[in-house]
């Protein structure tokens, strides 16, 4: 048990020593400072992280509204000529269109 203990003594000596020639100002600025630069790392850290994340999810949204949107034009564009076959196909069962004139078709 003694040797275990023996490390520990140097080292709070060799802390002590350290500690005893610094002025008592640079003791007590410095954990202040590195809690500091800790805190403001962190927090930049987060959002950034944050900002990225948003940023993909936009992305993501305006992705599917622009299928949406081709979509939609593309079902608008495609279904005009379905309807305008439907259209003659049914004035030609009526008999309101004569395919064998051309002239007045």
């Amino acid at each position: 048990m003694l040797s275990k203990l023996q490390p520990v003594k140097s080292f709070n000596r060799l802390v002590g020593k350290v500690y005893a020639k610094m002025p008592l100002r640079y003791v007590l600025i410095v954990p202040f400072i590195l809690q500091i630069c800790g805190a403001v790392g962190l927090v930049g850290y987060l959002s950034y992280q944050n900002g990225q994340k948003a940023v993909r999810e936009l992305a993501t949204q305006l992705e599917n509204e622009i299928c949406d949107r081709i979509e939609q034009h593309l079902d608008s564009y495609l279904t005009t000529p379905k309807q305008i076959n439907q259209i003659n196909l049914d004035a030609i069962e009526l008999g309101l269109l004569n395919l064998s004139d051309f002239q007045t078709t």
